[in-house]
């Protein structure tokens, strides 16, 4: 785990980047409460907790998350990156009219990003793709309050150059 004060120095000596250097300093998720930056094999992760995103059971961006929401959506376009919206949510069920299943809710409020992002951030849909787990990834037990709320999240997946390369070497073969 990437603490985010020291987020600037870990990405300016990280051996990847995407269509652009991602070295711009991303400080301003530590203002978001519960958030938090990991890097892994696929790239960077920005981790939103969902309660910070929307209301429960919802799938739309509260008002008082579009500023954090447009400050990582600047740091995207800025810096060209590809990225997986994912969506993730507890095991709790969730039996809406809206969703049938959290596995739906995981998918709209992944969605609901990636429309943000495109509609106020100016983000090309070329650069994004969306991802919903429902209840099948999770980060924590289920069991109690806290582990079901470390698993209600958004992950924003900024794609390493590895993926860059096997994506580009996997289009080339299906052309």
């Amino acid at each position: 785990i990437v603490h985010p004060d020291n987020v600037y120095a870990f990405l300016s000596n990280r051996m990847w980047q995407t269509t652009g250097d991602i070295s711009k300093d991303l400080n301003f998720i530590s203002d978001i409460k519960g958030a938090s930056l990991q890097y892994d094999d696929r790239g960077l992760h920005i981790i939103l907790p969902a309660q910070v995103l929307f209301e429960s059971g919802a799938s739309a961006l509260k008002d008082d998350a579009l500023n954090s929401v447009r400050q990582i959506g600047a740091f995207l376009y800025e810096n060209k990156a590809d990225f997986i919206i994912e969506g993730h949510t507890d095991n709790r069920p969730i039996r809406s009219s809206e969703f049938p299943s959290n596995w739906e809710l995981s998918v709209a409020r992944a969605a609901a990003v990636m429309h943000f992002f495109y509609d106020t951030c100016g983000i090309d849909y070329a650069f994004m793709s969306i991802a919903g787990f429902g209840e099948y990834r999770p980060v924590a037990a289920n069991d109690t309050e806290e582990g079901r709320e470390q698993n209600r999240r958004v992950e924003i997946v900024v794609l390493g150059k590895k993926i860059e390369r096997k994506r580009a070497a996997s289009a080339a073969v299906f052309k």
